[in-house]
């Protein structure tokens, strides 16, 4: 097999050296926006923390939650929390992936 000659322009050289300048443009829902917040605030977030706060529907905060945890974004595990009225009831708590 021939060896293929791969050519580099200087500026592609100089980019490499100085390290990569990564700029994403975010298009999320509303929703998916208030999670992200929520979770750079809190470790662990549960759908009632975001509802309460923000007044959104549980449903699509639960969904949007199902949702980035299947994209591989965010990791969940079920643990215990104390309510509101007091008493210790299990949450489905989400936080981002590693």
């Amino acid at each position: 097999m021939k060896a293929k000659k791969v050519i580099f322009d200087v500026k592609d050289i100089e980019e490499a050296q100085s390290g990569y300048k990564l700029e994403v443009d975010i298009r999320a829902s509303p929703y998916e926006k208030a999670i992200l917040k929520e979770i750079k605030k809190h470790i662990w977030i549960s759908t009632s923390d975001i509802t309460d706060r923000y007044g959104y529907p549980d449903r699509s905060i639960g969904s949007n939650l199902a949702r980035m945890e299947r994209l591989g974004v965010l990791k969940s595990k079920w643990d215990w929390r104390k309510a509101r009225d007091g008493r210790l009831r299990k949450y489905h708590l989400y936080t981002l992936k590693k």
